[in-house]
């Protein structure tokens, strides 16, 4: 059982906005992955702020894409079409930040709670205007991955500290267990910043959101 509720959790962070790399394919000069400073993520080019859970275990870049270039290739299968749809996606997203509470295959951990930053550049696309917009086309691919037991049909919209976020909630039920995921989009800068909060029971919600709240822009 650990086994699988792993391999879906790679799947659950490779989904619509998190097909990702750091590779700086159509990302703009300036572009800033951002850092972590005494659990503080900050970024210069989206002039940002985020509190990190105290212990998470964050990722480095290359252990991030490698778990997204596995959920991929999982997701994909054998189906062209969906591979092509990965594939697009993957040159033009960045993932900022991927941490998780535990490590990576800690064996007592049934499952392991995550967040994840991800920009998507979508100067090309002009009919994407505000967070909403992205999750309508987001939601369309979620349905076709045939694995969510519940996502939710409007957008619940949150101001955090001046700026708009609209929300989509999504739902994997797994023997027991209840994985949700919330994701945060706004528009900034001509990508869809999204923030992916993914937990299993209420208090590792409570923490996800309090890092959530505490996003300051500049």
């Amino acid at each position: 059982m650990k086994t699988k509720l792993y391999l879906r959790i790679l799947l659950l962070l490779s989904l619509f906005l998190t097909n990702c790399s750091s590779s700086g394919k159509n990302l703009p000069k300036g572009f800033d992955y951002g850092e972590v400073k005494d659990n503080i993520y900050l970024n210069t080019f989206f002039d940002f702020s985020m509190n990190i859970p105290s212990g998470w275990v964050i990722q480095d870049k290359e252990q991030a894409d490698e778990l997204m270039q596995m959920g991929k290739d999982m997701i994909a299968g054998d189906d062209k079409k969906m591979k092509a749809v990965l594939d697009a996606s993957y040159i033009k997203t960045a993932n900022l930040l991927t941490v998780f509470q535990y490590e990576l295959n800690t064996p007592e951990i049934i499952f392991n709670p995550s967040l994840a930053i991800v920009a998507e550049n979508i100067k090309l696309t002009p009919g994407i205007k505000t967070g909403a917009d992205y999750l309508t086309h987001g939601r369309k691919f979620m349905e076709q991955t045939q694995m969510y037991d519940y996502i939710s049909e409007e957008f619940e919209k949150e101001t955090i500290n001046g700026v708009d976020f609209y929300i989509l909630e999504a739902i994997i039920e797994f023997g027991e267990i209840e994985i949700l995921q919330k994701y945060y989009v706004t528009i900034l800068n001509n990508f869809a910043l999204s923030f992916i909060v993914t937990s299993g029971d209420e208090e590792q919600q409570d923490i996800l959101m309090k890092s959530m709240r505490s996003i300051k822009f500049n």
